[in-house]
């Protein structure tokens, strides 16, 4: 009976061992790649925002799926009001009515900024390069 106890008890670490070394492995990946993806995503996010204030109904509007080739990272930074921005290029379109009511499609090309310390976290630089 002790016999077994002991291969138990060594089984048991040994599994609990191995599971949390595969969480923290695999976890650690998939974290770093959705922050990557929700980064980017939000940027998009903040793109459509920009834009849809410049449309004529913005109710109306609607932008593709998220993809990741629709964000170009700069690799520049932009002094605006004292704060150091990291620029990032979105490239995309949006249907959307016109005056008329009829739905077109407009391509567009946003830079937004974001800010590089986490003391200005909240402000976002954007600058529309065009709406067409």
């Amino acid at each position: 009976i002790f016999l077994e106890h002991k291969y138990r008890f060594n089984f048991f670490t040994l599994f609990i061992i191995c599971v949390l070394t595969s969480c923290f492995l695999f976890s650690c990946n998939r974290t770093i790649e959705r922050s990557e993806y929700s980064n980017q995503k939000l940027i998009y996010e903040e793109a459509q925002s920009v834009i849809k204030d410049k449309l004529i109904s913005p109710t109306s509007a609607q932008f593709p799926e998220f993809q990741t080739s629709f964000i170009k990272d700069n690799d520049e930074e932009i002094v605006y009001e004292e704060i150091t921005y990291h620029t990032y290029l979105v490239t995309s379109y949006v249907d959307s009515q016109n005056i008329f009511g009829t739905m077109i499609r407009q391509k567009y090309q946003v830079i937004i900024g974001i800010p590089i310390d986490n003391e200005n976290s909240g402000s976002i630089y954007y600058e529309i390069l065009y709406l067409e």
